[in-house]
């Protein structure tokens, strides 16, 4: 069975409320199994032999139909979530105090046109950039502080995005290689 990654858009904020045991209890009776959440915002490790758009496409109509709201669904694979990890464009390892690296997954590939119109974007304070499938944002300030929001890149790239911070992002390959080597993530 392959292991997946589900990363939700936007739940658990703006009254779009989503309880993790009711939502494992959903992909369950999907047929998706060793499903395990991570944190209440929405993402979730599971093993599958399913076509992955069945799933994303699935996953996004019991959403809705489950929760009563739509939820955009970016759905990795462990060596996926690998290469965004293992291949950022800044350097995670020597952020000066006060910087963080989010990445903006996205849920559609943008067209050519819209990546290099976000690459021609002067830098800022803050720095976006496309690598591996999805955007990378390098925050010298406070997120909340900065333009450079998930939303931004979703009208800059035309497609929905969800943004996780470095942090869950390593989190998440943890939890993903236990997956691998023990069946289930502990």
């Amino acid at each position: 069975m392959t292991p997946y990654l589900a990363l939700l858009r936007g739940v658990n904020v703006n009254h779009r409320m989503v309880k993790m045991a009711t939502l494992k209890s959903m992909l369950e009776a999907m047929g998706l199994n060793s499903v395990r959440t991570y944190i209440q915002s929405g993402n979730v490790w599971f093993t599958s032999d399913e076509d992955p758009l069945w799933i994303r496409d699935r996953m996004a109509r019991d959403m809705e139909s489950t929760f009563g709201f739509s939820v955009p669904v970016a759905l990795l694979t462990l060596p996926e979530l690998r290469k965004v990890h293992e291949c950022p464009p800044f350097p995670v390892d020597a952020l000066r105090d006060g910087e963080q690296v989010h990445v903006s997954f996205l849920i559609d590939s943008p067209s050519e046109e819209a990546v290099k119109g976000l690459e021609a974007v002067e830098p800022g304070l803050d720095e976006c950039r496309i690598a591996n499938g999805h955007a990378y944002v390098l925050y010298r300030q406070p997120v909340h502080k900065s333009s450079l929001s998930n939303q931004w890149i979703e009208r800059r790239l035309g497609v929905p995005a969800t943004l996780r911070n470095w942090k869950t992002v390593s989190k998440l390959l943890e939890l993903g290689n236990d997956l691998l080597e023990h069946g289930s993530v502990r």
